[in-house]
């Protein structure tokens, strides 16, 4: 076992089609796509010279800095991460010229939900709330909380504009002849909402050859046209899955997932079962989902439900609460099976920073106001620790 080493960087490989930008792993640091140097090699997309540098990097035991917020600056603090959850960090690949197992395509970042752990890279009405309320009075190593000039411009370019791109059409063909090769296992599509992009039918259509598809949903689409969505998929057969985001149920879902209704959540399942889709869960484990958890593991009873940890922005991380309300969510964990609680018992009891219990504070009680949402659904002791800050 290597100290600075992930696997995910030799065999995972995400292109985001709005941002023209690709990634090693969900949380790296991204690269700009160099559309000229592609042009007389499609495999350099997975091979820059910086992909190879960090995978050499890697094998030699150094820290690589693109994947330092989500993982280095977590072990560092003794909290879980995203390559230990996964178990990445054995290692499996040694060849720094490498071809992927798993293409991830972002098809953008159109999505009607402000997910209380999520950003504007990934959802457009974040962008729109920052843009019309303004920055949070948070200090970040980013800029998410930032509206910058290329934020701007991408908002301002439609859909059916930007799905005419002559460079999009050119990466959607050579990733074809990608998914072809005997490597490639599955097709993970996510957005913002892939259901709210015009794309996503055409992207189905084209790459329907692949083993597995795997498309990222957290349902925020009316029923009506979330049912029309769905037929669609039926002709694909049985290659496609749909992983759906959630961790509570009734009010916690709403605070978290705001943007969406838990009756419309629900609505949305059902249509899934009437229509034989297969699905499973994707939870978010942050000091503000593990409320109520135990409630929705009984709702996902009977369905797989994959695990991560919220450790950036690092004040939504779970241990960032006050010790009454741990103590009680450790009591509740006690009743659940799952990988979850050993995820938590490993997490919740470190003690946070003083800028961490503040940058909390501060934005919990933003995010709130501005979604009219009521914090009173959270323990009296939280709210309490909450004011403590000051």
């Amino acid at each position: 076992m290597n100290k600075y080493y992930c696997s995910q960087k030799f065999w995972w490989l995400s292109i985001d089609l709005q941002r023209m930008e690709t990634m090693s792993c969900s949380a790296a640091t991204p690269q700009k796509i160099d559309h000229e140097r592609l042009k007389g090699n499609f495999t350099n997309i997975f091979n820059t010279e910086q992909l190879q540098q960090e995978r050499q990097q890697m094998l030699a035991g150094k820290k690589v800095q693109s994947c330092s917020a989500t993982c280095w600056r977590a072990e560092e603090a003794g909290l879980p991460s995203r390559r230990t959850i996964m178990n990445s960090n054995t290692i499996t690949h040694t060849d720094v010229n490498s071809t992927p197992e798993v293409l991830h395509i972002i098809l953008g970042n159109q999505c009607n939900m402000t997910c209380s752990y999520c950003c504007k890279q990934y959802s457009s009405a974040w962008y729109k709330d920052i843009k019309q309320n303004g920055t949070y009075n948070i200090k970040s190593h980013d800029d998410r909380f930032k509206i910058n000039s290329k934020d701007e411009l991408l908002a301002r370019v439609g859909q059916k504009k930007m799905n005419e791109r002559n460079n999009l059409q050119f990466i959607i063909e050579e990733l074809q002849k990608t998914l072809k090769t005997k490597n490639v296992s599955e097709l993970q599509i996510t957005g913002g909402e892939p259901f709210l992009h015009v794309i996503l039918n055409d992207i189905l259509d084209k790459f329907q050859m692949s083993k597995k598809i795997n498309i990222f949903t957290g349902l925020g689409i009316n029923t009506a046209r979330f049912e029309a969505e769905i037929i669609k998929l039926k002709k694909y057969k049985n290659n496609i899955t749909l992983t759906i985001s959630a961790e509570n149920t009734k009010n916690f879902y709403e605070f978290n997932r705001a943007g969406n209704s838990w009756k419309q959540f629900k609505e949305n399942i059902e249509c899934l079962k009437q229509n034989k889709i297969n699905y499973k869960f994707s939870s978010v484990l942050s000091n503000l989902t593990i409320f109520g958890l135990e409630e929705f593991e009984e709702f996902a009873k009977g369905h797989t439900t994959d695990y991560h940890v919220c450790s950036d922005p690092d004040f939504l991380s779970m241990h960032v609460l006050d010790k009454e309300s741990k103590k009680n969510i450790i009591k509740k964990i006690s009743q659940i099976t799952s990988p979850a609680k050993k995820i938590i018992i490993q997490t919740i009891d470190k003690e946070p920073t003083a800028i961490q219990h503040k940058n909390f504070s501060n934005y919990i009680k933003e995010f709130a106001k501005r979604r009219n949402k009521n914090l009173l659904i959270f323990p009296k002791t939280l709210l309490n620790w909450l004011e403590s800050n000051k």
